[in-house]
């Protein structure tokens, strides 16, 4: 059984689209922001304090993200500057005029409304104000790891038939030898061991040849030649046994470790290459296939 681990990444984030202003300019310093002062904190102006006399258009905007940064003249170092929303009334984030005269208010979370920024003496006084639409946004995202690999089935599906008849050729070869061809029925090596991918061999052994009859006639099992039949594969590599030369046990097919997958062979070519003089006759013999982990 696959497991599964689900991490949990919360990320916050706000979207700010401010007016227009004449003059753009990053902020040199950018003091961290903190929570509206629970204490001596100014009045907040109503809005209509907020007048076209006052409104700061010489201040600088500029807004990225969920923050917003402004850039003021040097006089207003040190001055408190609050986020305030309009209606109703209320401060929602503040923060502390640089040296240089810049600061950086991060927009909170929660809905979207018309936010106007209104820079205030101690005494509430407004010394300058912008206005524009901005969203505080808060996003929570799952994120799953990779499944961890786990070692499945490894088996072995045989040929359905249990009996391969092979047909002799009419005539002889240029030896005197008798051949006979047949075919072995399509087979699967079954790996899903995902984990350890330790890679497999397939082992063919074969016995001896005996007369059916009885007789005392009969030859050796490297008469027998196999040739596997199947689609490449990554890391899959077949070997051939020749007939009348062939020696057994011997690996006709592998897989290489670092791989693993089901692997589907079509079956093989089988060819019994009898001695020469070999009395005419049926002769039958036992081909096993073994398939064995690295």
């Amino acid at each position: 059984m696959n497991h599964h681990r689900i991490l949990a990444a919360t990320l916050v984030t706000g979207l700010a689209c401010m007016a227009p202003a004449p003059a753009l300019a990053a902020a040199a310093e950018n003091p961290a922001v903190t929570p509206a002062a629970a204490a001596k904190t100014p009045a907040v102006p109503p809005e209509s304090a907020l007048t076209q006399g006052n409104r700061g258009e010489g201040l600088g905007w500029k807004t990225s993200g969920g923050e917003i940064t402004v850039k003021a003249d040097a006089s207003f170092a040190g001055r408190t500057v609050y986020l305030v929303s309009y209606p109703p009334a209320a401060i929602i984030a503040t923060a502390t005029v640089s040296g240089t005269g810049s600061f950086t208010i991060a927009v909170p979370e929660g809905g979207t409304a018309t936010y106007r920024i209104a820079v205030i003496a101690d005494d509430g006084t407004v010394l300058g104000w912008r206005e524009g639409a901005a969203s505080g946004t808060r996003l929570e995202a799952e994120v799953i790891a990779p499944a961890e690999p786990q070692d499945g089935e490894f088996s072995f599906v045989a040929p359905a038939d249990a009996t391969v008849k092979l047909t002799a050729n009419a005539e002889l070869d240029d030896l005197g030898r008798s051949i006979s061809t047949g075919t072995l029925g399509s087979f699967t090596v079954i790996d899903q061991r995902a984990k350890s991918q330790p890679g497999w061999d397939l082992i063919a052994d074969a016995t001896d040849f005996a007369d059916v009859r009885g007789t005392t006639a009969g030859f050796a099992a490297s008469a027998l030649g196999i040739h596997v039949r199947t689609a490449a594969a990554d890391g899959l590599t077949t070997t051939d046994t020749t007939a009348g030369s062939a020696s057994y046990t011997a690996a006709i097919a592998s897989r290489a470790s670092g791989r693993y997958g089901d692997v589907a062979f079509d079956g093989a070519d089988l060819t019994v290459t009898a001695p020469a003089g070999t009395p005419a006759g049926t002769y039958g013999g036992t081909l096993t296939l073994t398939l064995t982990s690295r």
